[in-house]
């Protein structure tokens, strides 16, 4: 049995982020895991107050809040960024309860601890990922709305095409054309031709990254032809 219990406190020490303090917050006992997740070592934290490992992000109120609620008797419970020897940081949740002797006499606090750094460092990505996908989603909502507004108020018809479907076209080409607005869309470009030309040879300088210019005949809904 002693065995086991030596090998069970050894895990213990081991693995769990564990620290026991007197009643005036000084600290008589830290775990090896502790001293492993903090970087400082058995030494350098005896005697030390507790306050040494707590983090300038923190509100002060949730120490407030722990304080109060551990020296009337109960057991406090939250989530705690905790300041490391180099600077760095982790998150705990931490469970915080008086310690007693063997006399049921309260003799200091102790404070179980999980680290939750790598879940608070994901949701906090998250969520500036969130935020990052909000803002571009206005930015650009905010650009479409400019270029709209240019794209409309041009003097001359503007078609976009893909495949030779009309995806989009501006108020001008609906006017030359006759169509009412958002009519176009998604019809065919042969709409405009009273017959099929063979544009071949303006693809071909298209792909090249020229710009294509020519004459045609073109046909309005009602039936009419002009030239573009």
């Amino acid at each position: 049995k002693t065995v086991e219990l030596e090998m069970l406190i050894k895990a213990f020490d081991t693995h769990v982020i564990a620290s026991k303090t007197d009643l005036k917050g000084n600290i008589t006992y830290v775990s090896n895991a502790f001293c492993a997740i903090s970087g400082s070592s058995r030494e350098e934290l005896i005697g030390k107050n507790h306050r040494v490992s707590r983090h300038p992000d923190n509100d002060p109120k949730v120490y407030e809040e722990m304080w109060k609620t551990i020296t009337n008797g109960g057991i406090w419970q939250g989530r705690i960024k905790n300041r490391k020897k180099d600077g760095g940081y982790y998150w705990v949740d931490s469970v915080v309860q008086q310690d007693y002797d063997t006399n049921g006499h309260v003799i200091g606090y102790t404070s179980i601890r999980h680290d939750v750094t790598a879940q608070v460092e994901l949701q906090e990505l998250s969520s500036k990922l969130e935020n990052i996908i909000h803002e571009r989603t206005q930015e650009l909502a905010l650009l479409n709305e400019e270029q709209q507004a240019i794209f409309d108020s041009a003097s001359v018809g503007i078609a976009l095409l893909k495949n030779r479907v009309i995806m989009q076209c501006n108020r001008r080409l609906d006017e030359i054309f006759g169509y009412a607005t958002n009519e176009q869309l998604w019809e065919p470009a042969n709409i405009w031709y009273p017959q099929l030309p063979d544009l071949a040879h303006m693809y071909e300088k298209m792909w090249q990254g020229e710009t294509a210019t020519w004459e045609q005949e073109l046909i309005r809904k009602d039936g009419t032809l002009f030239w573009a």
